[in-house]
Parts: structure tokens; C-alpha cells; sequence
């Protein structure tokens, strides 16, 4: 505090009761010039108004010019004002001041102990031990964060109510009260709770003054607010805690080497990288280096070299002796710290260790040898691109498997389509599409077509990396070539169709057979009748040979269905395709089907559209329609309704029946136009072979049209 006032210059002076000068400023004693700066001198200059001075506070006195001090008159006489303050512990404070203005002076000197305060954070007190009562200026006040006196200062809270302010930590038993009972200076360290809640810091300093009989008389101290230094040392505290654990969790080690010497001090961490013990007073440099694997030791001269020599920071990488056997690999980092004039004087670094890393570094270069070398042996191409950017780099074995050796280089898309069938590019140009719009990859198998000509099957498999919104995404993927699994599978389904087309015509064969064999017994049959009974009526006789016939044009209608099978299946069933009208198909077809109408009292209704022209074999189509119609009529039921409509269709021209039957299944739709399957009804007494409608899909098929039915259980 004293030094503050001497620094901001008041000329002030702290005397005793006698007058003599125990203290002043720097600026006081030049006030008073060479000849008067003694305490003796001060004393005998004041003289008899030492008592008016001490009754009154101020004064105004004239002292003989020197020289040494600006003067008001030709005979050097400077007029002072002098203002005492009041006794505390028996000294007080005198001011001087020029008379030419007190006021001012007066206002000066109080600004620049308020100035002294406020840069100081600190509150000035006084108070009464035996009363407990007390003066506060406004720093004290504002420091313990009450309402602000509009005059300066202001009597002092009762103590007991600060109490409670004051962090119960920091409560000492008694307190400030307690330490009045010895006299001289005391400090405290205390925290202040505002009503905010925030804490402040304060160093409280105070001197208790005793009478003569050792009792209490006077107490007067400062309050100072360290919050702010308390803050950032408890900042600097954190940070340097902070960066110690940093430093042991990123295994980090510190050293330092004086250049004069040559001796290194590493810390704790970085002996242990070292592989020494650890030791306050260091090492030589000597020792250091013989801990380097000799290997590394030129790539460490070299760095010493570096910086030392030259002046430049530098690393190096350089194994120790790892813990139980074995090195660990650190990087050495150093700088040069230099005294005011330039020169070097001490090498400052660190030591990383960087074993895990230069372990995987090791590990992934071998994965990615081994990944080459697997490679090469499965024919594996890579490749890789830019979502969106058309482009992607190939390596060589993605030219390879087009048949075409090219060295790795980008290629356009436009280019990479170009390998592949024509028939494939579709699906790949969708699926690029898809890649670059929902960043999501693909597996995929087309065919590329070679310059000789050569076709091969690939497979391609891809993936995105990169979230949407974070940076450019890229893709990666690989291809192979899978011809011989195609080869191969073909093979299977050749082989399948072929036991399924044996099959087929064995169970052909078989129904066949069985078919034929009924009305082949049956002419057998009443062809014997006719010949072991030569005597019957000829009305039996007619009705035999009517057996005969009908059974004979079953057969034949059955080897002529059987014919077009087979014309069909070798490829020479004769079309005479020409435009036809459909209605004039269904005119010709009705009358074929009208007695089994009638006998299955089936009502026949015709709805007929727009002109309709279909393209096709005027009595195939016919055929169809008929095998269609007959359907219809035999599996509706007794006096049910079949409707034949004619429409045109995107085009096209359509012919559909429908019908009032009892309806097929999902399972009897699927097996509907194999040959011989009557899903049943050869069961219901109704008569059929199950070959008709096979017949019906084979003619619309060669003729270039399409059969489809529509149908549910119960509804026809």
C-alpha cells in the first residue's frame, strides 16, 4: 500500500504525536527541499502551531525558498497549506499542498487514493472493538456486495451480520473478533458470498491498536478483491493439470539439454521412453545417446545436426528399449531457446511414442500386400469415383476382364457402358443412377462383350462412403469374372429342362396312351359285338356302329390335337396369318357349340365392340375360340350364361369368354395349360382329355398373341 503511494506521488508524510516524521513520499521530501527534508527540520519548521495544527487539521505555513522548490516571491518565500489527519495508533498523515489552491489539492489527492483503491480493489474500514461499531469506505460496501453509500462511506455493518456471508470453510472460531485481543498487523483469506451467489475472494489485512493497558482501542485495515487473480491462477492451475494428464495420456515425454554442457534433464515420462530411471539431476548426453538403437543413430545425428548446427527444428524417429525386452519407437521433436543477444543456449524436447502407430502402420502395409496378392489370385479389379462426378478410376485388372490392357487410369461412364451387352446396359445405367441419388451400392452380374467378340459374365459388387451432408462421397467396388459359374449353372438348367422335358413326355406318353386306349376298346368292343352276334336287330346293330363312329372321331380328334403338339414342338406348325375380323370368328365358332349349349341349357350371349381386326390363322383362331367356348359350356353350371365380348386394347385386339362356372384357385390358374392336367374334373363325369387348352396357349403363342385368365373360387 505504501509503495503504491510513494508510486502515484501525493506529498505525504506520516508523523507522531511529537511531529517527528516517521515516513513520506518522494514528492514530500522534494516539497520541502535539501535543508528542511530532516525529521528535526519538519519539526522545528511546524514550531509552536504543531498544537493548532493537531486542534484544527490544517494549517497554512511559509517556508524560506532554497532553490530547490518553486517559490511565490522575489525573496523565495512558498506558502503551504498543511492538512493533519486524525491519530490512528498514534501517527496521522500530513499533507502539503500549495495555498494557492486547497480545495484542488485537497480534490487531487483524494482522486488519487480513490484511484489507488480502485486499481487496487481494495476497500478501506475502521472500527470500534469495544462497541463494535465501524466506518466503511464504498470499495468495502461494493467489495461485499451491499448497496453503495452516496457519500463515500458510510458506518459499517454490525460484524455478526457478515458472518453468514462468508464461506463456512473460511469461518475461524471467534474471528476478526477474537484477533483484537492482540495487538499489530493480521491477515485472513476469506470468500465472499454476493446475493447473486457468486463468491469473491478477498485478502483482508488489519492492525489492532491497545491503549497503554493492553486493552483494545482501535482497529483499521483493507479489504483486497483477488477474485480475478485467484481466477486465473486457478485457470493457470487447471490448464497445467489439463496438459500434464494430456502429456501422460498421449504417452509424451519432455527434455531439456543445455548446449553449454551437453547435459539432458528428461522428465518422468521421458526417462521411462528412454529406458532409464528416473533422475532430478539428468543425464549426459552421452548416456542418452547410447540408449538409441544403433541403427538410428545417424537419422539422430542428423536432427541434432539440424537444429543445433543450423538453427531449424527437427524430428526423428528412433527406437528405445521397450519394458521386458524388444524396442519402442518414438519421435523426437527438438527447438532451440536463445538468450537476449541471439545465442543458442538450451535444446527443448519431446518424445512421442509411436509404437502402436508404426505397429499398425506395419500391419495395414501387410494387409495390403496380402489384399494384392489375393487379388491377383481371384482376378479381382477395383475401382473407385466421386458420387456424381460421371468418372471412376480403374485399375488394370478392370481392363483385363473386358479383354482389353490398358495401365489404371480414370474412365468416363459413357466409356465403361460401352463393354458391356447391349442387352445389360440398361440395368447398369440404373444402377449408376441409383448410386449417385441415394449414395446406396450395388450387386450386380452383366455380360461385357470383348474385341474378338468373346462373351463373359462379371460380377460387381460396390459400396458409399460418406454420409449425406458430410463432404463428397466416393464409392468403391470390385469386379470378377463368374462366366464359369454361369457356364456351370446353365448347365444345371439344361440339364433340368431336359429331365423335365423327359419326364414331361413320359407322363405325355403315359396319358397319351390311356387316352387313346378308350375309344380304341371301344371300337374294339362293339365291332366283336357285331361280328359274335351276326343275328341282331338292326337298331342295335346302328347303335353299335354309332359307337363305333363317335368313338373313331374321338380318336381322331385326339391324334390330330396330338399332331399339332408335335408340329408345334418341332417347329412346322403352317400359319396362314392375314388380317381377320374377330367377329366373324365368333360368328363361324357359335354354331359348332350350340347343341352343347343346349344340352347344358348354357345360354350364349355376344357383346361386340368396336371394329376389331385380329392378326392370325382364320381357322386357328377359330380352333382356339372353340376349345375356349367348349370350356365354358362343359364346367358351367346346368343353366348358367357364357358371354363372348370383342374390344380393342392398346392396339390391340381382344377375345374374352367368361363364364358362370365354379372358379379356379391361384394353384389350379398355374397349372392350368399344362397338357392332360383337368385340375380334378376328370373326376366330375365331364368328358375332356386336358389337352385343349394346351392346344389353345401353343396356337396364340406362335400366332403372336397372349392367353391370360382372370379367375376366383366361385365366381367362373
Amino acid at each position: 500500500m505504501l509503495a503504491s503511494l510513494d508510486a502515484v506521488g501525493p506529498p505525504l508524510a506520516c508523523v507522531d504525536d511529537a511531529g517527528t516524521v516517521r515516513w513520506s513520499t518522494a514528492s514530500f521530501a522534494a516539497a520541502l527541499g535539501p535543508a528542511w527534508q530532516g525529521p528535526d527540520s519538519v519539526r522545528h519548521w511546524l514550531g509552536a502551531d504543531w498544537p493548532a495544527l493537531c486542534a484544527q487539521g490544517a494549517l497554512v505555513r511559509e517556508r524560506p525558498g532554497d532553490g530547490a522548490a518553486p517559490s511565490d516571491s522575489a525573496a523565495g518565500v512558498r506558502r503551504w497549506r498543511l492538512v493533519l489527519s486524525s491519530p490512528t495508533d498514534g501517527l496521522r498523515w500530513l499533507s502539503l499542498a500549495a495555498d494557492d489552491d486547497p480545495d484542488a489539492e485537497r480534490r487531487r489527492l483524494a482522486e488519487r487514493l480513490e484511484l489507488i483503491e480502485e486499481f487496487g480493489r481494495t476497500g478501506y474500514f475502521e472500527r470500534d472493538p469495544r462497541t463494535g461499531e465501524g466506518w466503511w469506505d464504498a470499495r468495502m460496501f461494493r467489495l461485499w456486495g451491499l448497496p453503495e453509500p452516496t457519500d463515500g462511506g458510510a458506518p459499517a455493518p454490525p460484524y455478526g451480520s457478515l458472518v453468514a456471508r462468508i464461506h463456512p470453510a473460511d469461518r475461524e472460531p471467534g474471528g476478526f473478533m477474537r484477533s483484537t485481543e492482540t495487538a499489530g498487523m493480521h491477515d485472513a483469506r476469506i470468500r465472499v458470498q454476493h446475493p447473486d451467489g457468486r463468491w469473491r475472494h478477498v485478502h483482508a489485512q488489519w492492525r489492532v491498536v491497545h491503549d497503554a493497558q493492553g486493552r483494545p482501542l482501535r482497529v483499521v485495515g483493507i479489504h483486497t478483491d483477488d477474485t480475478e487473480v485467484f481466477e486465473k491462477a486457478q485457470a493457470t492451475e487447471q490448464t497445467l493439470g489439463d496438459m500434464e494428464a494430456a502429456l501422460a495420456f498421449a504417452q509424451i515425454g519432455l527434455w531439456r539439454q543445455d548446449l553449454a554442457t551437453g547435459h539432458v534433464w528428461p522428465d518422468r515420462r521421458g526417462c521411462e521412453l528412454l529406458g532409464l530411471p528416473y533422475r532430478a539431476d539428468g543425464y549426459p548426453m552421452a548416456v542418452t545417446r547410447a540408449q538409441a538403437h544403433p541403427d538410428d543413430m545417424p537419422a539422430l545425428l542428423a536432427s541434432y545436426d539440424k537444429t543445433v548446427r543450423r538453427g531449424e527444428p527437427s524430428e526423428a524417429e528412433v527406437r528405445y528399449p521397450a519394458p521386458g525386452g524388444g524396442w519402442r519407437h518414438t519421435l523426437t521433436r527438438r527447438i532451440l531457446r536463445h538468450r537476449a543477444d541471439g545465442a543458442p543456449t538450451v535444446c527443448l524436447g519431446v518424445m512421442i511414442d509411436v509404437t502402436r502407430l508404426v505397429e499398425q502402420a506395419r500391419d495395414a502395409t501387410e494387409a495390403v500386400d496380402r489384399m494384392v496378392l489375393a487379388q491377383q489370385a481371384l482376378g479381382l479389379g477395383l475401382w473407385h469415383g466421386a458420387v456424381g462426378s460421371g468418372e471412376t478410376w480403374w485399375d488394370e485388372q478392370m481392363f483385363r476382364l473386358r479383354g482389353v490392357q490398358s495401365a489404371a487410369r480414370a474412365v468416363r461412364r459413357d466409356e465403361a457402358l460401352s463393354f458391356i451387352h447391349p442387352d445389360d446396359r440398361h440395368r447398369l445405367a440404373d444402377a449408376y443412377r441409383t448410386f449417385d441419388e441415394q449414395r446406396s451400392g450395388w450387386t450386380i452380374e452383366y455380360r461385357v462383350v470383348w474385341p474378338d467378340g468373346t462373351l463373359r459374365w462379371l460380377a460387381s459388387r460396390s459400396r458409399t462412403v460418406g454420409a449425406p451432408g458430410a463432404g463428397p462421397a466416393r464409392h468403391f467396388g470390385v469386379n470378377w469374372d463368374v462366366t464359369d459359374a454361369h457356364v456351370a449353372e446353365e448347365a444345371l438348367r439344361e440339364s433340368a429342362r431336359a429331365r423335365a422335358e423327359s419326364e414331361a413326355k413320359t407322363q405325355f406318353l403315359s396319358r397319351m396312351s390311356h387316352e387313346l386306349r378308350t375309344p380304341l376298346n371301344a371300337v374294339l368292343g362293339f365291332t366283336q359285338l357285331m361280328q359274335l352276334s351276326p343275328e341282331a336287330p338292326p337298331a342295335e346293330r346302328a347303335r353299335w356302329l354309332a359307337h363305333v363312329d363317335e368313338a373313331g372321331r374321338h380318336l381322331l380328334a385326339l391324334i390330330d390335337d396330338v399332331l399339332d403338339l408335335a408340329r408345334a414342338d418341332v417347329g412346322q406348325l403352317r400359319l396362314a396369318m392375314q388380317p381377320t375380323p374377330a367377329d366373324e370368328v365368333v360368328a363361324s365358332t357359335l354354331p359348332l357349340v350350340a347343341a352343347a349349349a343346349s344340352d347344358r341349357q348354357v345360354v350364349l350371349h355376344v357383346e361386340a365392340g368396336p371394329h376389331t381386326v385380329l392378326m392370325g390363322d382364320p381357322v386357328r383362331l377359330r380352333q382356339v375360340l372353340l376349345n375356349l367356348l367348349s370350356n365354358a359350356i362343359k364346367y358351367n353350371r346346368r343353366g348358367g350364361r357364357v358371354w363372348v365380348t370383342t374390344s380393342r386394347a392398346g392396339g390391340e385386339g381382344v377375345i374374352r369368354v367368361t363364364d358362370e362356372g365354379p372358379g379356379l384357385t391361384p394353384a389350379q390358374i398355374g397349372e392350368l395349360f399344362r397338357p392332360f392336367h383337368r385340375l380334378g374334373a376328370e373326376r366330375s363325369g365331364v368328358e375332356g382329355t386336358g389337352i385343349g387348352l394346351s392346344i389353345a396357349k401353343m396356337l396364340v403363342d406362335h400366332m403372336g398373341g397372349r392367353i391370360a385368365v382372370h379367375s376366383e373360387p366361385g365366381q367362373g
